[in-house]
């Protein structure tokens, strides 16, 4: 799966773009929120038990393959 979140200014340029290539499962919940001005975190529940598995984080034009 790939989760992109991108950032653009006014005139529609693009500003920043952090990706996320991961393999997911049918199991699995992902939870995230967006701030341009922090990393972006996906918590990952790998199992749907509620608890929080991995964090994995992406900072400013960053691509994390995992």
């Amino acid at each position: 799966m790939n989760h992109t979140i991108r950032y653009f200014d006014r005139n529609d340029k693009l500003l920043d773009e952090r990706t996320f290539e991961i393999s997911v499962t049918k199991d699995m919940v992902i939870r995230t929120g967006i701030n341009k001005y922090k990393d972006t975190v996906l918590q990952i529940d790998k199992n749907k038990d509620g608890e929080v598995d991995e964090k994995i984080s992406a900072s400013k034009n960053e691509n994390i393959k995992k």
